[in-house]
């Protein structure tokens, strides 16, 4: 797994860091956003690529790839067939992406090869064996059609073993949560590396529509303190900085995990100020 999680030394601070971006509507954006994350002054080990669209995630991961950095693909399998996720496999192979973050998505249709994340790990390994390191997603506050807290963690652990490499958390808003998260996945035999997914806030509006998306609760305090400072486009920004630097500098202390993975809207000239924070 040294590829895509280095381990941390000296000379490897760069892979204190790593973030998700979105494909855009036009190639101008694209370039746009590509011209900013050539800007970053370190080396990301991941840029992860959220997947609204197959062809439109495969297209920037070639861009992402084509730029010197290691891509990440989002591959929700539940709305899938084994034919048309082998076709993915195919193209991320040609590209010489090696990464994908295995999913099951929001949507699940009948005709779908992969009821669970579990068939989908499963397939990817049979398929391509270790070429491909994989992630799974895990859900500090619960995923939202668990059964319990503690049938989710179970359901994780069956991820692990088919075949996944690290979890990836949904967004994290305390740390106390993620560690709390962490125990629990020890304590029932997962050892994988396990990434906290660290939001960078925007405004009230979008964090209120994020959380509702992902079905994940944002502390009633969060809210008081952003409500606060987002007439101000300055003291936002500073207090989004603080906000999320303090999250995975927290974590970081508390030993639960060596690295953050940041959610950027695309603002990935924000992430330059977490790195540098995080590394000084």
């Amino acid at each position: 797994m040294t590829h895509i999680l280095p381990q941390r030394n000296a000379d490897s601070s760069s892979s204190l860091v790593s973030f998700e971006i979105s494909p855009c509507q036009t190639n101008e954006e694209t370039s746009d956003l590509i011209k900013r994350l050539k800007c970053l002054q370190f080396k990301p080990p991941l840029v992860a690529i959220a997947c609204h669209q197959l062809d439109a995630t495969l297209s920037l991961a070639k861009e992402v790839q084509a730029n010197g950095f290691d891509a990440m693909i989002h591959v929700a399998g539940g709305t899938m067939t084994e034919a048309e996720v082998a076709d993915v496999l195919d193209t991320a192979q040609m590209i010489g992406l090696r990464h994908i973050l295995a999913l099951r998505g929001d949507c699940v249709s009948e005709s779908t090869d992969f009821p669970h994340t579990a068939d989908l790990v499963r397939f990817i390994r049979k398929r391509t064996g270790k070429y491909f390191t994989i992630a799974v997603g895990g859900y500090p506050d619960t995923h939202p059609e668990a059964i319990s807290p503690e049938m989710d963690i179970i359901y994780l652990k069956q991820k692990v073993e088919c075949g996944a490499d690290f979890i990836l958390t949904q967004v994290v808003f305390t740390s106390e949560r993620f560690n709390d998260f962490v125990r629990r996945c020890r304590e029932i035999g997962i050892t994988v590396p396990i990434v906290p997914g660290i939001l960078l806030i925007e405004n009230s509006q979008s964090l209120r529509k994020f959380a509702n998306i992902c079905q994940v609760e944002v502390p009633e305090m969060l809210l008081k303190e952003l409500e606060g400072v987002e007439n101000s486009s300055r003291d936002l920004q500073q207090w989004t900085h603080n906000v999320a630097a303090q999250i995975a500098r927290d974590i970081l202390e508390a030993g639960t995990s060596d690295r953050a993975h940041f959610f950027t809207m695309n603002r990935v000239q924000e992430v330059q100020e977490m790195h540098s924070r995080l590394t000084s």
